[in-house]
């Protein structure tokens, strides 16, 4: 057993009802042996029978941490649901903690993630531009063999395996009933040069929040973090994965081809000559990972239709076990 770089740096664990990916996780934390450790645990729905058993099965992988270690953990009595539950277990905390990595039970970090957040952390701890550290790539070939540095900043946050301060989090709000009092997404696109499929795309996204039909934080974060005008780090190579993708309780089959294992990344760091975002791999990566083109748009609403579908007959047969 050793002790990796990066194990300084405290590292929330959130799970809610996989108890396999939840153990998978920690005893992959086994081989980097963080030594501030935070738990949290959404509760169990109570339209879904088998919820209450599973939950208690996540919960008991606690039981795998074994080596010397300050363990937290927050276990909601009941269920919060995406919005709440994930956020309130960030503030939770950042209320303890300054900064921090942030694994939810389905992503798999590389053991360079680790030590990459870590020096990230270090290098722009007190600069309030930037808010967050990714560990996921979704630059294709193209533009990541034309990237001389280890990294580089981007409008969009990442949130597959991340890391970030409590500095930053101060910023974020889970309402956003009011978003376009506070976001002018015109001057957004203008300024990062987001096309205007983007920019319907975005305003799709934050309109379904907004309005209660979509329940998550990671869109809140994202609309008070272009408000502002912060920078996300991307490392040049893919560091996290995402083990969940294709769990029909979650995001019911969807995948993109730019979803890979992860990748070493080569250090000591080549570090960008200035805080700017890349405002060209941006819209690469808009375009090819969040489609954010008229043909792309079109297959998401088809998407749409399908996983609604598709989970209401999911929630049947649940309800029912």
């Amino acid at each position: 057993m050793f002790l990796s770089e990066g194990a300084d740096i405290p590292v929330l664990v959130i799970g809610f009802n996989r108890p396999e990916l939840t153990r998978e996780l920690f005893t992959l934390l086994r081989e980097i042996r963080p030594r501030r450790l935070y738990f949290a645990c959404d509760g169990p729905r109570e339209t879904v029978e088998r919820d209450q058993a599973r939950v208690a099965l996540v919960r008991a992988g606690i039981e795998l941490v074994d080596w010397e270690c300050d363990v937290r953990t927050l276990f909601q009595p009941a269920n919060l649901g995406c919005g709440r539950g994930v956020s309130a277990a960030i503030s939770w905390f950042f209320a303890q903690e300054p900064a921090g990595m942030i694994l939810e039970d389905d992503v798999r970090p590389s053991p360079d993630f680790f030590r990459f957040a870590s020096e990230m952390l270090s290098r722009y701890a007190t600069d309030a531009r930037v808010w967050s550290i990714g560990g996921l790539n979704l630059d294709p070939v193209d533009v990541v063999s034309s990237q001389a540095e280890s990294y580089r900043f981007s409008a969009i946050p990442l949130i597959w395996g991340w890391a970030t301060w409590a500095r930053a989090w101060e910023a974020f709000a889970l309402d956003m009933t009011d978003w376009s009092t506070w976001l002018d997404l015109d001057d957004v696109c203008a300024r990062q040069q987001f096309s205007y499929p983007a920019k319907l795309l975005l305003r799709n996204r934050f309109s379904r929040v907004g309005s209660g039909k979509v329940d998550t934080w990671d869109i809140p974060w994202t609309a008070r973090s272009l408000a502002a005008g912060a920078v996300h780090v991307l490392p040049r190579s893919n560091l996290t994965r995402n083990v969940g993708i294709f769990d029909d309780s979650t995001h019911l089959g969807y995948g993109h081809p730019l979803l890979r294992d992860t990748e070493p990344l080569q250090f000591p760091l080549i570090h960008p000559d200035a805080v700017a975002i890349d405002v060209a791999a941006d819209r690469t990566m808009l375009r090819g990972f969040f489609e954010a083109t008229w043909l792309g748009l079109a297959r998401k609403g088809l998407r749409r239709a399908t996983r609604g579908v598709a989970r209401r007959r999911q929630t049947s047969r649940e309800a029912v076990r």
